[in-house]
């Protein structure tokens, strides 16, 4: 995939009689010879001056072609309607230009922030959820994958890969979700949050285009939960406690119940679970300002490898990206550092969520429960975590 930028040019670049005069002698204005040895002509002093400044840019190889295409949107230094632009084509790994860069034959810009998600979306016209067509392709080693999925291919073009005609005739998959849960302390010396419990609950059958019935819900290996939790700094878990997770975890026949002896193995543990998991959508409430800053940030402080929290995500990751001060206040948002980092995931906040569908005095989950479901919840604050571990009959 390659970088696609426009550059606006000078009103002298492209005269509009000697465009008008051409176009007019030529009986495919796409496609004519005359017209298109005329554009690169007149585009000459464009292009030297283009290609100085990608240089500048340390950007060597590249593509420029004069196009056709029309501007209707809102920026003043753009000319509304059809005009004779011209196309950079450049590599995604090449830096990008900045979009104020300006020059003597062109005063504008367009496409320079364009992620290649979003041009590969607009250029094979997937327009949502849909079943795609791949071709030529070829399975990825497993020395050279760079995501987690089970099962990684790659194509030489995008070309390879379009929207699947007959896709209204086929059954929309189910979807994995699983909803995440966070407990935290406050470490009072340096006014942060440290992870000491973490929960998942998920559901490996949901359907996104009809309500699930009752029934689904109740099916055999529809819901799967697991709780890992770890002994604060300088104490010991509550007697009783072992042995009450072994026996939860030989009931239910699988580990819903871990304990772990330091922060940095809980969030490795919990890290291997998701990954198991693999699910497509992450749940929570006010999970996109709190817990992912949380977990990301912690797993940073406690110098947990790239290969564990990277899984996250469905990308691998060698560096966490930037992540912006966290903001513990509801709706505040995920920063963009903590969204690449789940990238591969869709993320569903049920605070922000409930805001936008809701009229409450009070969108905190306990409330919700409350009026919504009628459940009374009880809400578990950082300061009442401590007392907690000196008895197991507390937990």
């Amino acid at each position: 995939m390659q970088r696609c930028i426009y550059a606006i040019p000078s009103s002298s670049v492209f005269p509009r009689d000697t465009i008008s005069r051409i176009e007019k002698n030529s009986t495919s204005s796409d496609a004519s010879p005359s017209l298109r040895a005329t554009l690169h002509e007149l585009s000459s002093g464009l292009k030297i001056e283009v290609a100085e400044k990608l240089s500048d840019l340390n950007v060597s190889n590249f593509v420029m072609t004069p196009v056709k295409r029309n501007y209707a949107f809102e920026r003043t230094d753009v000319p509304i309607g059809e005009q004779y632009v011209l196309k950079i084509n450049y590599p995604y790994k090449d830096p990008a230009v900045p979009a104020d860069l300006r020059g003597e034959h062109f005063h504008a810009l367009l496409g320079t922030n364009n992620s290649a998600l979003e041009l590969f979306l607009i250029k094979r016209k997937i327009k949502g959820p849909s079943w795609l067509s791949i071709s030529k392709f070829v399975a990825c080693p497993s020395t050279q994958r760079v995501s987690w999925c089970k099962f990684e291919v790659t194509v030489d073009s995008p070309k390879d890969i379009s929207v699947l005609m007959t896709s209204t005739t086929l059954e929309v998959p189910p979807v994995v979700v699983a909803a995440v849960n966070l407990k935290t302390i406050i470490n009072e010396k340096h006014n942060v949050h440290e992870i000491v419990s973490a929960s998942v609950i998920c559901c490996h059958q949901v359907k996104i285009d009809t309500p699930m019935r009752s029934e689904d819900w109740q099916k055999r290996g529809t819901i799967s939960h697991f709780t890992v939790m770890r002994k604060l700094e300088g104490s010991i878990f509550p007697i009783g406690l072992t042995k009450e997770a072994s026996d939860r975890n030989q009931k239910a026949g699988s580990n819903v119940l871990a304990l772990e002896s330091s922060e940095r193995a809980l969030l490795n543990r919990l890290m291997i679970e998701l990954s198991k998991l693999d699910c497509d959508v992450l749940v929570g409430h006010n999970i996109s300002g709190f817990d992912l800053d949380v977990l990301l940030h912690r797993a940073q402080t406690c110098k947990v490898p790239s290969s564990m929290w990277s899984k996250i995500g469905r990308l691998r990751r060698s560096v966490m990206p930037r992540l912006t001060k966290g903001n513990t206040l509801y709706g505040s948002g995920a920063s963009p550092g903590i969204m690449s980092c789940i990238a591969g995931r869709l993320l569903c906040d049920t605070y922000l969520c409930s805001r936008d569908l809701l009229r409450e005095v009070s969108y905190s989950l306990t409330q919700l429960a409350e009026t919504q479901l009628k459940k009374d919840r009880r809400e578990v604050s950082p300061h009442d975590i401590p007392p907690m571990f000196q008895s197991s009959e507390h937990f």
